[in-house]
């Protein structure tokens, strides 16, 4: 519950780095009280409960693999301590990685209970309402605090920046319509229509792209099988809108960030502008990733390894101040942190978890039902999308951690009442 609301609210405005600091503290702090709990329930009772042993769920060895790539990774790094904590700005070394893979153990040994795992979804949902809510007031320019952003967008709530308020909010909406397709009640249209209108007004287009897909995979599946009206109408309309109101991104800036002339540019222009300094990105990071591909060269170290390869023609659409400290694509993020390896355990993950996923939905019986498990592979892929063109930040990462636990937690327990069935029978 504590990640679901806590971390992304948490914030600490009195330093430089104000948000990435204070959420992976508060992260790795609570998943050290997850743990604490989690030891002292097991010694007083001796046993593990309800819980299925994890060497039995489906992505343990998956995500055992994972973290093994990135321990081999940071003992080959060049900088093995520094790889082990990660930046200062933001913290994405292996302590990072070891805490979200801790989360999402502790919380497939801890789900034991479809109430409990509803409870957590409805955390998610209900607590995205401060975010949102601080995001609209800023919109409207009532934040109190002097925040400085080079975004297009002065909506970034309490996530830093826009792209990433807009990651978060991609990755929630699909909850959100689960249960208004399940029939919880018009407060969560009402909380719907807030999260919809905050993620267009962040002009993360990444972000977009992830809900509009994710979206689009939500309600046409469950239109397909249940063949629903409302669904198949949704389907068309995010289609149409969803597509119109992305090309109006393009166009669109609620402020203009100064180009190192101080001008302001069009808005077209700083797409442009970073479209082409993407492409520079990815360009250069393929060619540094062929001289260590199988182990990559540790995490965190994308800053450091970058810098000493600097593309001259990156300083026509970056300010010379900007530090570019991650590749903006997951897939070569991967590839730089843990080589090929790490690549192929994370596939390797996300693979299984949408093959667990196809295979609860399948088992639904109503569409009530299957609006759970179609949101946590919307919400995934949402993330995945968005994460081909955003840099790593804690929040979407942890979220879909969880998604990956949710999901996977709800094929555990169908499982187990299925067999539970049969046995009465």
């Amino acid at each position: 519950m504590s990640v679901a609301v806590v971390l992304p609210l948490l914030f600490n405005p009195w330093q430089r780095a104000a948000f990435e600091p204070a959420k992976v503290t508060a992260l790795l702090a609570i998943v050290v009280a997850m743990s604490a709990l989690s030891l002292i329930c097991a010694f007083k009772s001796g046993r593990a409960g309800k819980a299925v042993p994890l060497s039995r769920h489906p992505l343990f060895w998956p995500v055992t693999a994972l973290v093994i790539a990135h321990v081999s990774a940071t003992v080959a790094s060049d900088a093995p301590m520094h790889s082990l904590w990660g930046k200062l700005h933001n913290p994405q070394g292996l302590l990072t990685t070891l805490g979200l893979a801790a989360l999402f153990l502790l919380l497939a040994r801890g789900l034991v209970s479809e109430g409990q795992l509803h409870r957590i979804v409805t955390a998610l949902i209900f607590g995205s309402i401060p975010v949102t809510i601080y995001g609209l007031a800023q919109f409207v320019g009532l934040d109190p605090l002097p925040w400085i952003t080079d975004s297009v967008s002065p909506v970034f709530s309490t996530l830093g920046r826009s792209n990433f308020l807009g990651a978060y909010l991609a990755m929630i909406i699909p909850l959100t319509l689960s249960r208004i397709v399940s029939g919880a009640g018009r407060r969560y249209t009402v909380v719907l229509m807030l999260q919809v209108t905050c993620l267009w007004l962040t002009l993360a287009r990444a972000a977009w792209l992830g809900f509009v897909i994710g979206t689009l995979l939500f309600a046409g599946s469950l239109a397909r099988r249940w063949r629903n009206a409302v669904l198949s109408w949704l389907f068309v309309l995010v289609t149409l809108f969803g597509s119109a109101l992305y090309v109006a991104m393009n166009t669109t800036a609620l402020r203009r960030p100064a180009s190192a002339e101080g001008s302001s540019p069009p808005p077209g222009e700083l797409r442009q502008a970073s479209i082409h300094a993407r492409l520079i990105i990815w360009q250069t990071t393929l060619g540094l990733i062929g001289q260590r591909w199988l182990l990559g060269y540790g995490p965190d170290q994308f800053q450091t390894v970058f810098a000493a390869n600097y593309p001259p023609d990156l300083a026509r659409f970056e300010r010379p101040q900007v530090i570019v400290d991650d590749p903006h694509n997951m897939v070569l993020g991967q590839l730089m942190t843990a080589g090929v390896v790490g690549l192929a355990t994370l596939l390797g993950i996300y693979i299984n978890f949408y093959r667990i996923m196809l295979k609860v939905l399948r088992h639904c019986r109503n569409l009530s039902e299957a609006s759970t498990p179609a949101a946590f592979i919307a919400s995934l892929t949402a993330f995945l999308v968005q994460a081909q063109f955003v840099p790593n930040v804690i929040v979407p990462l942890a979220l879909a951690w969880l998604v990956l636990a949710l999901g996977t937690g709800q094929h555990m327990l169908s499982m187990v009442e299925r067999r539970a069935g049969e046995e009465q029978s």
